[in-house]
Protein backbone atom coordinates (compact mmCIF):
# COMPACT_ATOMS: atom_id res chain seq x y z
CA UNK A 1 0.00 0.00 0.00
CA UNK A 2 2.83 2.39 0.86
CA UNK A 3 4.51 1.69 -2.53
CA UNK A 4 1.28 2.53 -4.32
CA UNK A 5 0.89 5.81 -2.43
CA UNK A 6 4.53 6.74 -3.05
CA UNK A 7 4.05 5.96 -6.75
CA UNK A 8 0.95 8.20 -6.91
CA UNK A 9 2.76 11.03 -5.12
CA UNK A 10 5.77 10.64 -7.43
CA UNK A 11 3.55 10.73 -10.52
CA UNK A 12 1.72 13.75 -9.14
CA UNK A 13 4.99 15.63 -8.58
CA UNK A 14 6.26 14.60 -12.03
CA UNK A 15 3.00 15.74 -13.60
CA UNK A 16 3.17 19.08 -11.79
CA UNK A 17 6.76 19.62 -12.88
CA UNK A 18 6.16 18.71 -16.52
CA UNK A 19 2.84 20.54 -16.94
CA UNK A 20 4.37 23.75 -18.38
CA UNK A 21 6.36 21.72 -20.91
CA UNK A 22 3.28 19.74 -21.93
CA UNK A 23 1.28 22.96 -22.34
CA UNK A 24 3.99 24.49 -24.55
CA UNK A 25 4.35 21.26 -26.53
CA UNK A 26 0.58 21.03 -27.06
CA UNK A 27 0.45 24.65 -28.22
CA UNK A 28 3.37 24.24 -30.63
CA UNK A 29 2.09 20.90 -31.91
CA UNK A 30 -1.38 22.37 -32.49
CA UNK A 31 0.08 25.31 -34.42
CA UNK A 32 2.24 23.03 -36.59
CA UNK A 33 -0.70 20.70 -37.23
CA UNK A 34 -2.94 23.63 -38.16
CA UNK A 35 -0.35 25.13 -40.53
CA UNK A 36 0.29 21.78 -42.21
CA UNK A 37 -3.43 21.16 -42.64
CA UNK A 38 -4.03 24.60 -44.04
CA UNK A 39 -1.49 24.64 -46.87
CA UNK A 40 -3.80 22.68 -49.14
CA UNK A 41 -6.86 24.52 -47.82
CA UNK A 42 -5.18 27.89 -48.46
CA UNK A 43 -4.39 26.95 -52.04
CA UNK A 44 -7.94 25.67 -52.60
CA UNK A 45 -9.37 28.84 -51.05
CA UNK A 46 -7.13 31.07 -53.18
CA UNK A 47 -8.11 29.27 -56.40
CA UNK A 48 -11.79 29.40 -55.46
CA UNK A 49 -11.56 33.11 -54.63
CA UNK A 50 -9.81 33.83 -57.94
CA UNK A 51 -12.54 31.98 -59.84
CA UNK A 52 -15.44 33.67 -58.02
CA UNK A 53 -13.90 37.15 -58.18
CA UNK A 54 -12.94 36.69 -61.86
CA UNK A 55 -16.52 35.77 -62.70
CA UNK A 56 -17.79 38.82 -60.84
CA UNK A 57 -15.17 41.09 -62.43
CA UNK A 58 -15.55 39.95 -66.02
CA UNK A 59 -19.33 39.65 -65.91
CA UNK A 60 -19.48 43.23 -64.62
CA UNK A 61 -17.13 44.54 -67.31
CA UNK A 62 -14.66 43.07 -69.75
CA UNK A 63 -12.84 44.53 -72.74
CA UNK A 64 -14.43 42.07 -75.19
CA UNK A 65 -17.98 43.42 -75.04
CA UNK A 66 -19.97 40.64 -73.36
CA UNK A 67 -20.66 42.10 -69.93
CA UNK A 68 -23.38 43.71 -67.84
CA UNK A 69 -21.94 47.14 -68.59
CA UNK A 70 -22.15 46.54 -72.33
CA UNK A 71 -25.71 45.19 -71.94
CA UNK A 72 -26.76 48.38 -70.14
CA UNK A 73 -24.97 50.79 -72.45
CA UNK A 74 -26.06 48.98 -75.59
CA UNK A 75 -25.25 51.06 -78.63
CA UNK A 76 -24.86 54.21 -76.55
CA UNK A 77 -28.35 55.60 -77.22
CA UNK A 78 -30.02 54.01 -74.19
CA UNK A 79 -30.96 56.20 -71.25
CA UNK A 80 -31.40 55.18 -67.63
CA UNK A 81 -35.17 55.52 -68.02
CA UNK A 82 -35.18 52.83 -70.70
CA UNK A 83 -33.60 50.17 -68.47
CA UNK A 84 -35.72 47.08 -67.88
CA UNK A 85 -36.55 45.83 -64.39
CA UNK A 86 -34.32 42.81 -65.05
CA UNK A 87 -31.36 45.10 -65.84
CA UNK A 88 -32.00 47.12 -62.68
CA UNK A 89 -32.34 43.99 -60.53
CA UNK A 90 -29.14 42.44 -61.92
CA UNK A 91 -27.36 45.77 -61.40
CA UNK A 92 -28.48 45.82 -57.78
CA UNK A 93 -27.32 42.20 -57.38
CA UNK A 94 -23.92 43.08 -58.83
CA UNK A 95 -23.56 46.03 -56.43
CA UNK A 96 -24.41 43.78 -53.46
CA UNK A 97 -21.95 41.10 -54.64
CA UNK A 98 -19.19 43.69 -55.09
CA UNK A 99 -19.89 45.06 -51.61
CA UNK A 100 -19.60 41.57 -50.13
CA UNK A 101 -16.45 40.82 -52.15
CA UNK A 102 -14.78 44.04 -51.05
CA UNK A 103 -15.68 43.50 -47.39
CA UNK A 104 -14.59 39.84 -47.59
CA UNK A 105 -11.27 40.77 -49.17
CA UNK A 106 -10.28 44.14 -47.75
CA UNK A 107 -11.18 43.76 -44.09
CA UNK A 108 -8.42 41.22 -43.27
CA UNK A 109 -5.59 43.26 -44.81
CA UNK A 110 -6.79 46.80 -44.25
CA UNK A 111 -6.05 49.66 -46.61
CA UNK A 112 -2.25 49.52 -46.31
CA UNK A 113 -2.09 45.74 -46.73
CA UNK A 114 -4.35 45.91 -49.76
CA UNK A 115 -2.22 48.65 -51.32
CA UNK A 116 0.90 46.54 -50.74
CA UNK A 117 -0.69 43.52 -52.44
CA UNK A 118 -1.87 45.66 -55.38
CA UNK A 119 1.63 47.15 -55.67
CA UNK A 120 3.26 43.70 -55.63
CA UNK A 121 0.91 42.21 -58.22
CA UNK A 122 0.94 45.35 -60.37
CA UNK A 123 4.73 45.62 -60.30
CA UNK A 124 4.94 41.96 -61.26
CA UNK A 125 2.86 42.72 -64.34
CA UNK A 126 5.05 45.79 -65.01
CA UNK A 127 8.16 43.61 -64.97
CA UNK A 128 6.50 41.15 -67.35
CA UNK A 129 5.54 44.01 -69.70
CA UNK A 130 8.98 45.63 -69.62
CA UNK A 131 10.62 42.24 -70.23
CA UNK A 132 8.48 41.75 -73.31
CA UNK A 133 6.46 38.80 -72.00
CA UNK A 134 3.20 40.76 -72.25
CA UNK A 135 2.31 42.99 -75.20
CA UNK A 136 0.35 46.10 -74.18
CA UNK A 137 -0.12 47.77 -77.55
CA UNK A 138 -3.88 47.35 -77.27
CA UNK A 139 -5.86 49.16 -74.59
CA UNK A 140 -7.90 45.99 -73.97
CA UNK A 141 -4.72 44.29 -72.70
CA UNK A 142 -4.12 47.07 -70.20
CA UNK A 143 -7.74 46.89 -69.01
CA UNK A 144 -7.46 43.10 -68.71
CA UNK A 145 -4.20 43.33 -66.69
CA UNK A 146 -5.76 45.92 -64.39
CA UNK A 147 -8.75 43.65 -63.81
CA UNK A 148 -6.50 40.64 -63.14
CA UNK A 149 -4.45 42.74 -60.69
CA UNK A 150 -7.62 43.69 -58.79
CA UNK A 151 -8.89 40.09 -58.78
CA UNK A 152 -5.57 38.73 -57.47
CA UNK A 153 -5.31 41.41 -54.77
CA UNK A 154 -8.87 40.74 -53.58
CA UNK A 155 -8.34 36.95 -53.68
CA UNK A 156 -5.14 37.23 -51.65
CA UNK A 157 -6.94 39.44 -49.12
CA UNK A 158 -9.79 36.97 -48.82
CA UNK A 159 -7.39 34.08 -48.38
CA UNK A 160 -5.21 35.90 -45.84
CA UNK A 161 -7.98 36.01 -43.28
CA UNK A 162 -8.70 32.31 -43.60
CA UNK A 163 -5.00 31.41 -43.47
CA UNK A 164 -4.36 33.49 -40.35
CA UNK A 165 -7.43 32.07 -38.65
CA UNK A 166 -6.40 28.48 -39.41
CA UNK A 167 -2.72 28.94 -38.53
CA UNK A 168 -3.52 30.48 -35.15
CA UNK A 169 -6.46 28.14 -34.47
CA UNK A 170 -8.80 31.09 -34.02
CA UNK A 171 -12.53 30.59 -34.20
CA UNK A 172 -15.29 32.99 -35.12
CA UNK A 173 -17.78 33.64 -32.39
CA UNK A 174 -20.55 33.82 -34.96
CA UNK A 175 -19.73 30.35 -36.32
CA UNK A 176 -20.39 27.78 -33.62
CA UNK A 177 -19.40 24.91 -35.93
CA UNK A 178 -15.76 26.12 -35.71
CA UNK A 179 -15.64 25.49 -31.96
CA UNK A 180 -14.28 22.08 -31.05
CA UNK A 181 -14.25 20.81 -27.48
CA UNK A 182 -10.90 19.04 -27.02
CA UNK A 183 -11.55 18.53 -23.35
CA UNK A 184 -8.50 20.61 -22.50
Amino acid sequence: MKGSLAKKIGLGILSALTWPFRAVFNTVFTAIKNIAMTTQEILQHLIGAVIVLSLLMFLTYNPWGGSYTHWIIGDGTQSIGSMSLLQIWIGFLIVVLWGAALWWSLSPLGVIGTLIIVALVGSGFAVAVSSGYINVRESSTIVFLTQVTIVLALAIGATAAMARKKATAQVSVDNVDDVVDDGV
